[in-house]
């Protein structure tokens, strides 16, 4: 079945390797990359269960065979991260976030992770390598972040504010909408 369908007029400037768009008319750039953003993402080949040593693991072999074909990004799924309930069976969803409900590396998993609580030495590790590190995330607030009225960093606004003024849908029945 098909659900949406979304026609964009495109069209090719072969001879200068580009293409050009009218989506917006509003724009004047109207030029896109000569390709996507190339690299690696933990959630295809081990969806919540990637450790620290395989994504480095990766990251080597990303850096010494792609990175000249213009792979660049090393990106692990925010679902690596916790909730401990979502990785191993056990815990609460809580204990891997800080006092603003925000998601932390999970330190079984990621041992460079355990002083910090955070991914700054695997990312200046993989920055060294020639890659750029990123985390993907679901949008919105978690849901167990709202329901325990934690603050939203930076605001004197409640998560439940934010869930009581957004959307009902969520992705993945984690996070309140935005």
């Amino acid at each position: 079945m098909i659900i949406a369908t979304v026609c964009l007029a495109l069209s090719a400037l072969a001879s200068h390797g580009l293409a050009a768009t009218n989506m917006n008319p509003n724009v004047k750039n109207t030029q896109l990359a000569k390709s996507p953003p190339l690299g690696w993402n933990s959630w295809t080949a081990y969806l919540t269960q990637v450790t620290e040593a395989q994504l480095l693991e990766n990251a080597d072999v990303l850096a010494a065979k792609f990175r000249r074909h213009g792979y660049r990004y090393m990106v692990i799924d925010g679902g690596s991260m916790g909730p401990a309930t979502e990785s191993t069976g056990s815990g609460s969803p809580m204990d891997m976030m800080d006092q603003f409900g925000r998601y932390l590396p999970d330190g079984r998993k990621f041992l460079s992770t355990v002083k910090s609580r955070s991914f700054r030495t695997l990312s200046n590790r993989i920055r060294k390598l020639g890659l750029k590190f990123g985390i993907h995330y679901l949008r919105g607030v978690p849901k167990v972040a709202a329901d325990a009225k934690l603050p939203i960093v930076a605001t004197l606004k409640l998560d439940s504010c934010i869930r009581a003024i957004s959307s009902s849908q969520t992705e993945a029945g984690h996070c309140s909408g935005l």
